[in-house]
């Protein structure tokens, strides 16, 4: 019996020039790769979902940015981002036509977190638990799309209404995000907890909220967009954190404690419903048809514009598919209730944007009905009227409207994890300061012909076998 051939694993550093911006986080990096065994960790993570390592190609980056432009060949005009609203995406699983996978993975998230550590054990602990997490997330993408059950496989729905429907593509996102979590959250949880996430995410939906209906008037398309997405960045944050919860032991689910700001404002009412949904999907690890994922994905969808339509969003494509967004409140409040200045449907007429109005006095404390044209219009984008059906993409800037159309992009298919803006990259400890001479960002730059041999390692396993998954 001859044995099998091992496919070569491939492991490659980027966007680690001899100069790099940050010689002490190079040197931390190249104590966990030498001697902690970040690399083995980063591989067993994938393997556990990926076994074909013929399939996929890891990439640790210094350069995020500079990395995923140059792996997706991207243009100079439409350079990709890690901003993500109110997070930032620390890796990316890029397909390729020929089914392979590049999986692309911050080194500079690795070290992440909400607050300093004070000892080494610490932070190699920390960055360890991150790539275990990271690593098992960004290959759950890959498992989903081999099997033809990630994000673009499930989205032709019928029954429809052409508002839900035009919240697919992103709520798709979030049910394999949260197909995800769900194995992560037992196999490799995150040491940055996503309660963390939902309290940024929850004050900068206020925050967007309160700009869009300052400056609609100047420009609704940047308006309803910062809208639009900074809501769905927000759902976002409920896939993640829908598994991190979970249910009680009579099914009913779980909320944070104690409750981050706004929880009251934005959250409550519709937690039971958000949760239950997303607990009907299946762990990455257990197969789903396609007709029980549409079904998720049709409820979600209606949920969606219920929910903004509950938190004074009033959003939708009308039948000859004009957009329109409505802004029902003056303004957003931190932590006490707002004036109740909202409309009631039956209130409410459908206008163009209006030419000139003037604006009451005292919009904030106006409780009087006002006519429909001071809270919103109809969206218009070039020379005519189409919907902005694409909900917060998050790589898309907001001055490039015709992107934002589902009816007009290709699908794109890739991964993000939301990290919060307000996660600092740890102060390193004192100890990893001798470092910097000896292993800085000088031995990382040239250092690929060792991660080759690691990697060569890996694949074989100490015993002449793949690594095993744990």
């Amino acid at each position: 019996m001859t044995d099998t051939p091992i496919s070569p694993i491939s492991i490659s550093l980027d966007g680690f020039s001899e100069d790099y911006e940050d010689p002490e986080l190079a040197g931390a990096l190249s104590f966990m790769i030498e001697q902690q065994g970040l690399l083995q960790t980063l591989v067993t993570g994938i393997v556990e979902l990926l076994p074909d390592t013929s399939l996929w190609r890891l990439t640790l980056t210094g350069d995020m940015v500079a990395t995923v432009n140059r792996v997706t060949d991207r243009a100079d005009d439409n350079p990709y981002t890690t901003d993500r609203g109110a997070g930032h995406a620390g890796a990316i699983t890029l397909p390729h036509e020929d089914g392979t996978f590049d999986i692309v993975v911050s080194a500079n998230v690795l070290f992440a977190t909400r607050k300093d550590v004070e000892s080494v054990e610490a932070l190699v602990a920390h960055v360890i638990a991150a790539a275990e997490h990271l690593s098992r997330h960004e290959a759950g993408h890959a498992a989903l799309r081999l099997r033809g059950e990630d994000a673009d496989a499930y989205q032709d729905i019928g029954g429809m209404s052409k508002s839900d429907a035009a919240c697919r593509r992103p709520l798709a996102a979030h049910i394999d995000d949260n197909r995800i979590e769900r194995y992560t959250t037992a196999h490799a949880p995150s040491p940055l907890h996503h309660v963390d996430h939902l309290a940024d995410a929850i004050a900068h939906l206020r925050a967007e909220l309160n700009e869009a209906k300052r400056t609609w008037r100047a420009d609704i398309d940047d308006a309803a967009y910062r809208t639009l997405n900074a809501a769905n960045g927000l759902i976002r944050v409920f896939a993640y954190r829908a598994p991190e919860l979970g249910l009680d032991e009579n099914g009913k689910a779980r909320r944070p404690n104690p409750l981050p700001a706004g929880w009251t404002d934005y959250i409550e009412d519709s937690w039971d419903a958000w949760s239950l949904t997303f607990h009907r999907l299946q762990p990455v690890d257990e197969p789903m048809t396609t007709d029980e994922l549409s079904a998720v994905l049709s409820d979600l969808c209606r949920l969606m514009t219920a929910w903004l339509r509950s938190i004074g969003i009033e959003w939708g494509l009308t039948d000859d598919d004009q957009e329109y967004i409505f802004w029902e409140k003056d303004r957003h409040y931190a932590d006490i209730k707002s004036p109740a200045t909202c409309l009631s449907t039956s209130e409410m007429s459908l206008r163009h944007l209006p030419s000139s109005h003037s604006w009451c006095n005292d919009p904030l404390h106006q409780l009087s009905l006002r006519p429909r044209d001071d809270v919103g219009g109809m969206l218009q984008h070039g020379h005519h009227q189409q919907p902005v059906s694409n909900i917060g993409e998050p790589h898309l800037a907001p001055e490039r409207a015709p992107e934002r159309f589902l009816s007009s992009r290709t699908p794109t298919w890739t991964s993000s994890l939301a990290r919060s803006a307000s996660s600092t990259r740890v102060l390193l400890p004192q100890q990893w300061h001798r470092y910097r001479e000896r292993a800085g960002s000088r031995y990382l730059a040239g250092c690929q012909a060792r991660v080759v041999r690691v990697s060569t390692r890996l694949a074989e396993g100490a015993d002449g076998r793949r690594p095993r998954s744990r």
